[in-house]
């Protein structure tokens, strides 16, 4: 059995790395809800957001390890979009796609989701008012 660790694909492909995990989809604000089925192009941002949700690693392994400890059988994925205004405040975040097995990832989900939300991340370097953007997380016993 490997060691508890929570590995994250946090937009990998952003930073100029590779990624095991499938590209992020952007979505338009309001979308959040049940998983997106379909892919659209893959998000764009900049090395500053996955370098910023990397940083925050530690935050959502709590969230899955917490969870974990009274469901040993919790694994998956999420992917997280984010709607950011220019000055890096989160003004909504959702789950856009999900693949999960065990029990208590609806937990998870919305651990992750309150963590996310308290975020404020890098400025807006595009000239937009808001930006839509997503990552991955991956979750592996």
């Amino acid at each position: 059995m490997r060691t508890l660790s929570t590995l994250m694909c946090t937009a990998l492909a952003l930073a100029g790395l590779a990624c095991a995990a499938r590209r992020a989809t952007p979505v338009k604000s309001g979308e959040f809800g049940p998983p997106v089925s379909t892919a659209r192009e893959a998000s764009l941002g900049s090395p500053a957001f996955g370098n910023f949700v990397r940083s925050r690693e530690p935050q959502l392994q709590f969230c899955y390890a917490d969870t974990r400890a009274a469901n040993p059988g919790l694994a998956g994925s999420a992917t997280v979009a984010v709607t950011l205004a220019a000055d890096g405040n989160v003004l909504d975040a959702g789950i856009i796609r999900r693949s999960w097995s065990g029990k208590g990832a609806d937990i998870v989900e919305s651990c992750v989701l309150a963590r996310v939300k308290s975020w404020r991340f890098p400025p807006n370097q595009l000239d937009e008012e808001k930006q839509v953007l997503s990552f991955a997380v991956v979750f592996t016993r």
